[in-house]
């Protein structure tokens, strides 16, 4: 998982004014067609804009994979279907979080958080071994939520460490 934080922990820390302030974009994606008209004008500017303004390393995210991003974006009903993400995501945690019984994830499990993350706090890291029994944290300091984007190298070793059963290193570690 790359900053991505477990239910509990994100509804958790949504009891909180620094995270609801954190994950205001949440509550507007709610909304019916505005969230879909905004972001798509002059051709997916504003997300792209977004993505860079976010990355700690903006250099590392080129001018073609900006373009593929706005591509993507700017595709009949995209922009629906990202917004529908987070639409649905809440009314999973919804349903969810009103279990008596949250279970247990036994499955290995990676979480690399970037902890620059400008929507996520940190904070919401915390704690998820409670609900993950095989749980590897990693800490990119030098990141953002975007952590693929700015540090794709710890990210990759980290992973393929991960996959191969060996030890996942810290980024202190990596070159």
């Amino acid at each position: 998982m790359v900053n991505i934080p477990h239910p509990t922990r994100f509804q958790q820390g949504l009891r909180t004014f620094r995270q609801m302030r954190r994950s205001w974009f949440v509550a507007f994606f709610q909304l019916r067609w505005l969230p879909e008209k905004l972001p798509g004008q002059n051709d997916a500017e504003a997300i792209t804009g977004a993505l860079r303004q976010s990355l700690v390393n903006p250099e590392r995210m080129t001018d073609e994979s900006l373009q593929n991003y706005r591509d993507a974006a700017t595709e009949p009903g995209a922009l629906r279907a990202m917004r529908n993400w987070y639409r649905g995501s809440v009314l999973s945690a919804k349903q969810f979080l009103s279990r008596s019984d949250v279970p247990t994830l036994t499955t290995p499990t990676l979480l690399v958080w970037g902890e620059q993350d400008v929507g996520l706090g940190g904070e919401l890291s915390e704690g998820t071994d409670q609900y993950v029994t095989d749980l590897t944290v990693r800490y990119l300091p030098d990141a953002s939520h975007c952590v693929q984007q700015d540090d794709p190298d710890a990210v990759n070793a980290m992973m393929a460490a991960f996959l191969q059963n060996a030890p996942v290193p810290e980024r202190a570690d990596l070159p």
